[in-house]
């Protein structure tokens, strides 16, 4: 059997450390394959691909092989695709580290990719974070709202709870991603998985460069030219998080009393 050293995200130790097991290509592009192993899900990336969480990087060969109905095993320290092994070399971190202080940012309209059922949703899903609505009844409206493998409201809703992480808006992220579970049947599974990981305050690294600066108009351009419409809505949701995370942090309760 062929090894080939690869790239694997940290949170994937466990399941790559822990005995085979068999999983499905349920997704697969020349670029990017997931496989559904148990409740996660596991993707092979070539090396020019986003780097999402939850992935292994490998050889751009071995990827395109990848077809879906594809079964691999996973564990034993790799992963087995036919008569090729990928063996864990080096290990990457895709958690967002604390943003200390939290940058003032203004909700502003973003470039054109955003559709406009996701920029209203948008508009709803920032005023009921900041207590002006139901959180549920936003969320219920954005989750799934769009087409491809990452619905545009999807991205919104990730960007807005990894900035919410970020922050250290713990409170409000888990209201957040409660109100995404009960509606995950409404969306792709990769994009489900992406919302658990943002939940979890794990992002592509486009996105973890843009909520730590996101004044800087290379970190916004990075992030925009993700995807077709994933860079632009991750952003607003970022937007919306550093917002209303950054609000919380500097409430009056928040302050110091001299």
């Amino acid at each position: 059997m062929q090894e080939v050293p690869v790239a694997a995200d940290v949170v994937l130790a466990a399941l790559l450390a822990a005995p085979a097991v068999a999983a499905r290509v349920i997704v697969a592009t020349p670029l990017a394959a997931y496989a559904q192993c148990g409740d996660v899900l596991v993707g092979v990336l070539a090396p020019t691909a986003v780097r999402v969480p939850g992935s292994l990087v490998g050889p751009p060969h071995v990827v395109a092989a990848l077809r879906s109905g594809r079964e691999l095993l996973v564990g034993d320290g790799g992963v087995c695709a036919g008569d090729v092994r990928l063996t864990v070399g080096r290990w990457w971190d895709s958690t967002v580290p604390r943003v200390r202080p939290v940058p003032v940012v203004a909700v502003v309209p973003m470039p054109a990719g955003v559709p406009d059922a996701v920029s209203a949703g948008a508009g709803v899903l920032c005023e009921a974070l900041g207590g002006g609505g139901s959180v549920p009844d936003a969320v219920r409206g954005l989750v799934g709202l769009g087409p491809g493998l990452t619905p545009a409201g999807d991205d919104l809703v990730a960007g807005v709870l990894v900035a919410l992480m970020a922050a250290g808006d713990l409170e409000r992220a888990a209201a957040v991603l409660d109100c995404v579970r009960p509606c995950r049947h409404r969306t792709t599974a990769l994009s489900a998985a992406l919302l658990d990981h943002a939940g979890a305050g794990r992002a592509v690294p486009q996105l973890v460069r843009y909520v730590h600066s996101p004044s800087d108009p290379a970190a916004l351009a990075g992030l925009l030219a993700v995807g077709g419409t994933s860079g632009a809505a991750l952003a607003l949701g970022a937007q919306i998080g550093l917002s209303v995370g950054g609000a919380r942090m500097t409430s009056p309760a928040d302050r110091e009393v001299a």
